[in-house]
């Protein structure tokens, strides 16, 4: 598949998110160990420039949950947001949600372009469609250096344009990228823009206090009606029939005694009610 990664479509977007309100700094690189390692060490330093955008064209150590590996060929969008305090509820207990949050942004981006599918959520950070993998988000909360203040890189990988000839095989049977659903040529410039523009939305409602990403998420929801299996952080695995996500954005799983809540856990499988 041909990538569309002309000069002038480069020039214009950065021109055109460097002159927004709510990005302080926008980087565009040719390569990076990962975009994510990128932020982190900048807010390691004495640098203080945010909301700031990190992009890279490839990544040499892409990272997704739980220190996997990213596959990061050219023709997908690679890139982290570095938000702080500000832009989050005053509420700590809610941070967490902050990748569902982003989850709706990227979900309601892809839609445009796979106008004949069906976008959807897997909890808490992967975006799916016709049960194949479209996008993974990453989000990582960092102390500032100069002032210790919180703040938070939220990680997004989406395959916009990715020539699977060189994936593994199992990856291409798993995976899906925008273009392959729309059946046309789409720019990695011109889904950053609209990203951008929609993650500054969902983030300024959710800061304000408002639940309406809550209610898209749970429209998207992959793994609700489910059975479900998880694993979580303590190691003990968990089975039952997936019930959604509660007020907080934890996940329900109904199990025989009842009710489980989990907060933090790795979905192992998944299976659709008979």
């Amino acid at each position: 598949m041909t990538h569309y990664w002309h000069q002038h479509h480069r020039e214009a977007a950065l021109e055109h998110l460097q002159q927004s309100s709510w990005l302080r700094e926008v980087r565009w690189l040719a390569e990076v160990d990962s975009t994510n390692s990128l932020a982190r060490r900048e807010l390691a330093s004495s640098w203080d420039r945010w909301p700031a955008l990190f992009v890279a064209d490839r990544q040499t150590a892409g990272r997704g949950r739980a220190t996997r590996q990213w596959w990061s060929p050219m023709g997908c969008l690679m890139c982290s947001f570095v938000v702080g305090v500000e832009h989050v509820p005053g509420d700590s207990a809610l941070w967490p949600q902050l990748s569902l949050v982003t989850g709706v942004a990227v979900a309601e981006v892809a839609q445009s372009h796979a106008a004949q599918s069906q976008v959807q959520l897997k909890w808490p950070n992967d975006v799916f469609v016709d049960g194949r993998k479209l996008a993974g988000i990453l989000v990582e909360a960092i102390p500032r250096a100069v002032d210790g203040r919180m703040s938070f890189i939220i990680g997004i990988g989406i395959n916009v344009a990715v020539d699977w000839s060189e994936a593994d095989p199992a990856l291409r049977q798993r995976a899906c990228s925008l273009a392959e659903l729309a059946r046309q040529p789409i720019a990695v410039e011109q889904v950053l823009i609209r990203l951008t523009e929609r993650l500054q939305v969902w983030l300024e409602s959710w800061q304000q206090g408002q639940w309406a990403w809550r209610e898209m998420w749970t429209e998207r929801s992959l793994l609700t009606g489910c059975h479900i299996q998880v694993r979580l952080p303590s190691g003990r695995m968990l089975e039952g029939v997936c019930q959604g996500i509660d007020a907080s954005g934890c996940l329900l799983i109904q199990i025989s005694s009842g009710i489980e809540r989990v907060q933090s856990a790795d979905v192992i499988a998944w299976h659709s009610p008979p």
